[in-house]
């Protein structure tokens, strides 16, 4: 029989060893058990590869098939530092370093402490220069640098249409224009590749391995015309530099679906280098600046007067030279006196005092209904990032709606705009009436599956009777005044437009924004241009600076069109 201090000190031996079993035992079961599924998932992390596999963006193409924008295939290099060895650790620096045109402190920096399993050295490097730099690493039999397949976003035609197509970043996300509005349709579905990866963090060749394929991105055919598109950015930046103006704009539209064939405005930019780019460049005024259109809404005052035959061309007022609104005195352009003048003078002439007369014929409630018809103070729709909606003010009733406000209105102050929305506004004049959805995809690509983009009518602002009219009285203003216009063969209507800038307090004294709307043939209109022209310091009239220009566009357009003239042409007198 044991000593009682023997058996004590046994007893003490037993409890502690079951003591212990006890806690083994409940360690095991709560890791094998409780916790089994979490640290099965760690492991299976551990030992798991994901790798995303980007989508092929789609392209996009002019309405001929021409390339605007496209992808190569290009490689992300990257390295795992682990695998580098001090002895070697320079010489890949210097190697990384010179290829890739990086500092060697950078590519050092990433290297860091040599203990992570992945780091990204460079993305979208060009085939051609990480072959030189497999090369030269299987040379200097050099580890820890790897390679990972995926494109680069290029715009083979450079700086054309830059603004409209916009761009597609790095992580092939949309920016601006077609790209960014686009982006979804056009950016596909990534892939994702679950593999067993090795000690290293690669993909064990030998390993579990499920792919689920990318989903490329549709592609998408524009209403552009690469050639058109290319003659109206020449011919802005050389009206530009003739009259000494810092910015402007050009718009092409096919007035019968609002179809976009040409859109450029300068200054502009190369979209293959948007990093190095200041993103106000990116923006596009066409759809993104707001201004106010001055006598150009004109049109959009007697179309609406002549619509709700409140006047007619043969309606005449005694224009003094001025008008008295709410105690302000509003003056003709140039402050003459034009007598007694029929609506079709009034468009002619440009009267600020006839169109404030049509305005008062309708009425406050009238005219703001037929402002906001024809698309003013709401986006136009038309598929581009970035589009505003531009300015008009509320109407609520006539007593806060003050008379002031609409005279304003008619000759295009106090109500801003954006281009294309002036354009749109006139296209649906020349188009019997009907307001369009501006738009700029005409097709989009899927597979073997083609998607044709139908026009959509909006609304019918005027009826056709009323357009017929318009279309006519704006012959008259051209074949009147605007007769730089003019083409020899061809009835062409248009109208001008000089708007004074806006600044706190009032207007700046001598700066104007220059602009002209005309379309041809008048009768039966294939296209419809804006031309603007910002602050320029050779002149400071439209009819001096924007029709030459609608002038130059308007025959390129007929002839590239090949447009049979739709009257006789003069024969020019023998001379003797």
């Amino acid at each position: 029989m044991l000593p009682e201090t023997h058996r004590y000190r046994l007893l003490f031996f037993v409890t502690v060893f079951l003591g212990f079993a006890l806690i083994v035992v409940w360690r095991l079961t709560y890791w094998q058990v409780t916790q089994a599924q979490e640290m099965s998932a760690k492991a299976v992390q551990e030992h798991s590869l994901e790798q995303p596999i980007p989508p092929r963006r789609g392209e996009i193409m002019d309405a001929r098939g021409h390339l605007l924008a496209t992808n190569l295939p290009a490689e992300a290099v990257f390295m795992s530092p682990n695998q580098i060895s001090k002895k070697n650790r320079a010489k890949v620096v210097e190697v990384l370093a010179s290829t890739l045109g990086l500092p060697a402190a950078e590519v050092d920096a990433k290297i860091g402490d040599g203990q992570s399993f992945y780091v990204s050295v460079k993305r979208r490097v060009p085939l051609e220069v990480t072959q030189r730099l497999r090369e030269t690493i299987e040379k200097e039999k050099l580890l820890g640098v790897y390679f990972e397949p995926e494109t680069i976003r290029i715009y083979p035609q450079e700086a054309l249409a830059a603004q409209l197509i916009g761009f597609a970043n790095y992580e092939n996300q949309g920016m601006y224009g077609v790209e960014g509005y686009h982006n979804e349709l056009l950016r596909g579905k990534p892939g994702l590749l679950v593999a067993e990866k090795d000690t290293f963090g690669g993909e064990l060749s030998i390993g579990y391995r499920q792919l689920t394929p990318p989903e490329d991105g549709a592609s998408v055919v524009l209403t552009i015309d690469r050639p058109v598109q290319n003659f109206i950015e020449r011919t802005l930046k050389k009206a530009l530099e003739d009259n000494k103006a810092p910015t402007g704009t050009i718009i092409v539209l096919d007035p019968r679906t609002s179809a976009i064939i040409a859109m450029a405005s300068w200054p502009t930019y190369d979209p293959n280098k948007f990093t190095t780019t200041k993103p106000e460049m990116m923006v596009n005024p066409a759809v993104s600046s707001q201004y106010e259109p001055g006598s150009v809404f004109k049109l959009v005052t007697m179309s609406a007067g002549l619509d709700a035959r409140a006047v007619t061309p043969e309606t005449t007022l005694n224009c003094k030279g001025y008008v008295e609104v709410n105690g302000v005195l509003i003056w003709t352009w140039n402050k003459a006196a034009h007598g007694v003048e029929n609506m079709t003078q009034v468009l002619q002439r440009s009267c600020n005092v006839g169109a404030v007369f049509v305005s008062q014929a309708l009425g406050r409630e009238r005219f703001y209904k037929y402002v906001r018809a024809f698309g003013f103070g709401d986006n136009s729709g038309v598929d581009l990032q970035g589009e505003v909606p531009g300015f008009v003010r509320p109407y609520d009733n006539d007593r806060d709606w003050r008379m002031i406000y609409m005279a304003n209105n008619t000759f295009g102050q106090g109500i801003a705009v954006t281009p294309l929305q002036m354009l749109n506004a006139a296209a649906a004049i020349a188009n019997n009436g009907k307001l369009m959805r501006p738009y700029i995809v005409e097709r989009v690509i899927k597979g073997d599956q083609n998607v044709y983009v139908q026009p959509t009518v909006v609304r019918q602002v005027i009826s056709p009777s009323t357009s017929a009219t318009m279309r006519d009285m704006m012959v008259n203003v051209v074949e009147k005044e605007a007769k730089g216009a003019q083409v020899p063969g061809y009835r062409i209507a248009g109208k001008t437009g000089t708007a004074q800038i806006p600044k706190f307090g009032g207007y700046e004294p001598d700066q104007t924004i220059v602009s002209f709307i005309g379309f041809a043939p008048a009768d039966d209109p294939k296209f419809i241009v804006l031309v603007k022209i910002d602050r320029p310091a050779k002149s400071p009239w439209a009819q001096t600076v924007a029709v030459p220009v609608f002038n130059t566009v308007a025959r390129w357009l007929l002839e590239y069109y090949k447009i049979p003239p739709t009257q006789p042409v003069p024969t020019p007198t023998p001379e003797g």
